[in-house]
């Protein structure tokens, strides 16, 4: 119990850390006095276009966004597939013991794919490029 706690402790600091804006770079700067400058344009086409292989568009991000929900679907699917386990264990208490920990794990596993999402996507986000 204390592990889950842990766990979901260390979730919420890091959607809280991912949550917060990025340092402003000098091109950045310059973009909050001179709006309409060259330098600006080409950066945000740079940023919104998503050829880039980070930053929020980038390859990087969409691959991780990809497996993280890959993760998702076959946690889901693992509990439900422990879910029936558990039905047809017909008061067996090894078959009971085994969907419990099959849930336990997927559950266990869910939490870590968030949190690792969460780190490559706020790393990802400060990358310069």
């Amino acid at each position: 119990m204390r592990v889950l706690l842990f766990f979901l402790f260390f979730a919420g600091i890091i959607f809280s850390l991912n949550s917060t804006s990025a340092a402003q770079g000098p091109i950045d700067d310059l973009c909050v006095r001179q709006p309409n400058a060259v330098a600006c344009r080409d950066n945000a086409a740079a940023r919104s276009d998503g050829a880039g292989l980070y930053g929020s568009n980038g390859l990087l991000t969409r691959v991780a966004r990809l497996l993280s929900i890959i993760a998702g679907v076959s946690g889901v699917f693992m509990i439900m597939l422990a879910g029936f386990k558990y039905i047809n264990s017909s008061g067996d208490p090894s078959g009971i013991n085994e969907a419990k920990n099959m849930i336990l794990y997927a559950v266990a596993g869910l939490v870590i794919a968030a949190i690792a999402q969460s780190i490559i996507l706020f790393v990802l986000n400060r990358l310069p490029g």
